[in-house]
């Protein structure tokens, strides 16, 4: 089920069982039957389906790895993870694209703000160049901060401001947190390949990833 209650899909699980327990990872499932006495432990993959369009994207469009981060400006991990994912593009130009998901958290102040500003430099093609400046300065983020990236970018300052103020860019953020919540993101940052939720956040772990879904693909 989605984390709205609707059906998304069905295990089949055979006949006799009568009992199922979630693991303490969202992927296992301990099915036991009393009629046999028997208990399997079942492992599954989820593959969520992401949208995607509309969204800061780099790497080419035709690419078979498809990594779709979803983030916070003010989380130190996500800036961490911010300098892999350039080494896992470095390494892979050809054969993967990334995508870009706000998640703001709650307890960071400014990471709403911060998220609406990347967003507005889009239209003036400095999403990425906005977004590695807000990451290397993310334990610093402030109102004047974002400014001072701003005009460091060479952005107009009264247009930047109305644009990043701008009724689509909030709606842009609220949907990439429902579309976060509907894959069953709670914490950044959250990085799926390939609809896949990514485990290990390392760089060997990308690779292995990445090399798992280069496998699927034939590529």
């Amino acid at each position: 089920y989605t984390p709205a209650g609707q059906l998304k899909d069905e295990v089949d699980v055979g006949a006799g069982v009568d009992r199922i327990e979630a693991g303490l990872r969202d992927d296992l499932l301990y099915l036991s039957s009393q009629s046999d006495g028997t208990v399997k432990m079942v492992r599954i993959e989820l593959v969520h389906d992401i949208p995607i369009s509309g969204s800061p994207a780099k790497g080419p469009e035709d690419a078979p790895v498809t990594l779709v981060v979803f983030t916070d400006f003010q989380c130190p991990y996500c800036a961490r993870a911010a300098n892999l994912l350039d080494q896992v593009l470095a390494a892979n130009p050809q054969s993967v694209r990334l995508v870009f998901k706000n998640f703001p958290l709650r307890g960071h102040a400014h990471a709403r703000q911060a998220a609406a500003a990347a967003l507005a430099a889009a239209a003036h093609g400095k999403f990425w160049a906005f977004h590695d400046r807000l990451f290397a300065e993310y334990n610093r983020i402030t109102p004047e901060k974002i400014r001072e990236i701003a005009l460091s970018l060479g952005l107009p300052e009264k247009e930047f401001a109305r644009q990043a103020a701008e009724p689509k860019i909030e709606a842009k953020i609220r949907q990439d947190i429902e579309e976060g919540r509907e894959a069953g993101v709670t914490g950044t940052p959250t990085i799926f390949i390939n609809g896949r939720l990514l485990q290990e956040r390392t760089l060997s772990g990308f690779n292995e990833a990445v090399a798992r879904e280069l496998a699927r693909s034939g590529s």
